[in-house]
């Protein structure tokens, strides 16, 4: 498999792959099947088009967007041929050198645009976490338009962008009545959305929502108790410490 940074033209892309099997024929022991070859692009980056030379030449729009020159196919099929040896089953015995790597911007090479959290507050007589708008008690699953809502006490979500976690999940409660994550935000049919309240005051509402009848990645929601919970971190006003705290719904059923 080809994993290629940029995005091939048919005819670069046959003439890469014919490239690469016919290595492969090459170097193949008797018995083994013929190579297969795919190309998967762009991967990882993007280095716009890769075209062959005649391509080039013409300078139509994936032509003249090719950036390294005429010859950028026949880069890559040098390159892809230097390294195919590494992935057979008998590689080199010198590892494959690593060259430059791109450089890593995040977090504290980024250029930062947004101005920081100065502080956040609840509104008055309640607190962060607290849920200012509770689920129906009951939903269908094959209603159309059959939507929970939830409006949480939050916080500026720029105090922790929870990276390889939620802000909003959806649990259920199994059969022995333990609560599981059923549903994030990662998935289509669930949307977290935060609006900050007062700018003076620092207050924010977050409301979440799951569209239990709509046929997401993972199909339309099981029968049973659910509830929403609501992960949040606050800042505080004077010190600046950055706090968790947790808000959890009323338990709902879906029918």
């Amino acid at each position: 498999m080809i994993i290629s940074p940029g995005e091939a033209s048919t005819m670069a892309g046959r003439r890469w792959k014919s490239a690469i099997s016919s290595a492969l024929q090459r170097a193949k022991k008797g018995g083994e099947p013929d190579p297969w070859v795919v190309i998967g692009g762009p991967a990882n980056t993007y280095t716009h088009y890769i075209v062959t030379p005649e391509e080039y030449a013409v300078q139509r729009y994936e032509g003249a967007s090719t950036l390294h020159g005429q010859y950028t196919l026949d880069a890559y099929i040098e390159l892809t041929l230097k390294y195919l040896p590494y992935v057979s089953e008998d590689p080199p015995a010198i590892s494959a050198p690593v060259g430059p790597l791109p450089p890593i911007n995040a977090p504290d090479g980024s250029l930062h645009l947004n101005t920081g959290v100065v502080y956040d507050n609840p509104p008055l007589g309640k607190k962060f976490g607290d849920v200012l708008l509770q689920p129906e008690p009951t939903y269908s699953k094959s209603g159309r338009g059959s939507v929970v809502e939830v409006k949480f006490v939050g916080a500026n979500p720029r105090n922790n962008l929870r990276s390889e976690n939620d802000y909003v999940v959806i649990e259920k409660q199994s059969s022995v009545g333990v609560w599981e994550k059923y549903r994030g935000d990662e998935d289509w049919e669930v949307t977290y959305e935060w609006k900050r309240e007062d700018g003076v005051l620092g207050t924010s509402e977050v409301t979440a929502k799951w569209a239990v009848s709509e046929l997401g990645d993972r199909g339309a929601a099981d029968k049973g108790r659910y509830r929403v919970v609501y992960f949040g971190d606050r800042k505080t006003p004077l010190t600046g410490k950055i706090v968790d705290f947790k808000g959890v719904s009323e338990v709902f059923a879906v029918v």
